[in-house]
């Protein structure tokens, strides 16, 4: 259905928001520990954004509703249905016209809201895919220093490339002191499978393009990765190497036009990495273990999902409406859709009418239908003209009906809205129930020789 796959997202960047709302003040909180434990808050936030929202670490288990409940939820009522769905040859013309009319503009603000997202994810995508093309462009005549360490010409800071096989690439002409600790820096970013993190993070950016958050998330995290990553090879190096390291990240400052989608040294805030190059010592074992435990909370907290189980009573048997009243799932195929016209003791008058599915291509290219504009739902009731049949109803007719404002129900707060009778005079009053006399809707029958075995009516969405 349109728009499905715009709420999936939605309901990601809701959760991926929340988690980087709580991010935020955590990584205030750690400034002074090492900002190992700051790159770590983020990926809490990056699961929810790449993962359903309904998807956590930590489940909250709630009931799923009951059948009927999600009948009432997520099915309409009668009037609804009306506003919502194109019954032709139905109704009054000028109202036929100005329902559909508002079931287009519905249709068509989804459709269009969804091409919109999907263009600027697409747009993301292929400016990622573009500079990473120009990247390879300029890496062309690069030479090997040693095993998957590579010097180039015409970039502009040291970078890793590549997923399975990263490779290290250097400008070429670095004094040898200066490339050990930049290659040792790439290095530390390989190990940690930096390469890996930073592309799902520009996937969780293309997907999230219009959350300013995700924006503020990803800089924020690339930046904590760089300066984790400088603390890592300061103190890994046999040498106090802070001054020069400070150096050469003033002087590859403007790498920042390296891909957004790979680690790079020169990328970040360089003044606040400077800082934190000059200002590092080891940190203590109580500031790590206070770091750890909000690190672990923060994971705790931006990983909880709320899942659903079954109701008990579904547990148990597996049991859906159609079910439980023994209605094939094809019964729309299996019977005769029409429209009730009148009921007059124990003779029903009926407008049969075509009931068109998605599966029946043929059908729906002979009456020009549009899946957007015709068929936003799945299925199209065709009936171009009115004609009447007449049925034969018996003491045991069967009715299905979705007491939809719940008149027939004995506990008015009852869940189930689906009712099975063999009771006519309940049918009948439950179809002066709509508004206008007859529904604008169709039912579906089991007819036999002239005879109504079963009325059942689908509670279209």
């Amino acid at each position: 259905m349109k728009g499905r796959l715009l709420a999936a997202v939605l309901s990601m960047s809701l959760a991926g928001s929340a988690a980087i709302l709580l991010v935020l003040p955590l990584r205030r909180l750690l400034r002074g520990a090492p900002k190992a434990f700051c790159y770590l808050l983020w990926f809490g936030a990056l699961f929810r954004l790449l993962c359903p929202a309904d998807i956590g670490l930590f489940s909250i288990s709630a009931p799923a509703p009951s059948r009927s409940t999600a009948v009432q939820q997520e099915l309409t009522s009668p009037a609804d249905t009306i506003a919502s769905n194109d019954w032709t040859g139905q109704g009054d013309p000028g109202q036929t016209l100005a329902l559909n009319q508002k079931k287009r503009n519905r249709i068509s603000w989804k459709t269009t809201a969804e091409a919109l997202w999907l263009a600027g994810a697409a747009s993301m995508t292929l400016y990622g895919a573009g500079s990473l093309l120009r990247l390879k462009g300029r890496l062309a005549r690069s030479v090997p220093l040693r095993d998957r360490i590579r010097l180039a010409d015409h970039i502009q800071s040291p970078f890793v490339l590549g997923l399975l096989r990263p490779q290290i690439y250097l400008p070429s002409g670095l004094a040898e002191r200066e490339r050990d600790y930049l290659i040792l820096h790439e290095q530390i970013h390989i190990r940690r499978g930096d390469h890996l993190v930073k592309l799902l993070a520009f996937g969780a950016l293309a997907i999230h393009w219009f959350n300013p958050l995700v924006w503020l998330a990803f800089h924020l995290m690339e930046q904590d990765m760089e300066m984790s990553c400088d603390e890592a090879t300061v103190k890994r190096a046999k040498r106090d190497i802070r001054a020069e390291y400070a150096a050469s990240l003033l002087k590859f400052a403007a790498g920042a036009a390296v891909s957004h989608t790979l680690p790079a040294f020169g990328k970040g805030e360089t003044k606040n990495r400077v800082q934190n190059v000059m200002s590092y010592r080891r940190p203590s074992w109580k500031r790590i273990f206070g770091s750890s435990a909000l690190v672990v909370l923060s994971f705790a907290l931006a990983g909880c999902g709320l899942k659903q189980e079954s109701a008990p009573q579904e547990q148990a048997s597996g049991e859906s409406w159609m079910e439980r009243y023994d209605v094939p799932e094809d019964f729309m195929r299996q019977t005769t859709c029409a429209f009730v016209l009148s009921v007059e003791g124990d003779q029903l008058e009926a407008d049969p009418a075509e009931y068109v599915g998605q599966e029946d291509r043929q059908r729906i290219q002979e009456l020009h239908l549009t899946e957007a504009a015709d068929m936003p739902d799945g299925y199209y009731i065709y009936n171009p003209e009115r004609q009447t049949e007449s049925w034969t109803l018996t003491q045991d007719t069967q009715y299905i009906f979705i007491d939809w404002g719940r008149d027939f129900v004995e506990d008015p707060d009852a869940e189930d809205i689906v009712i099975c009778t063999q009771d006519q005079a309940l049918f009948e009053r439950y179809l002066a129930t709509y508004s206008q006399g007859s529904p604008k809707m169709p039912f579906f029958f089991e007819v036999e020789e002239g005879i109504v075995r079963r009325v059942i009516e689908y509670p279209f969405a």
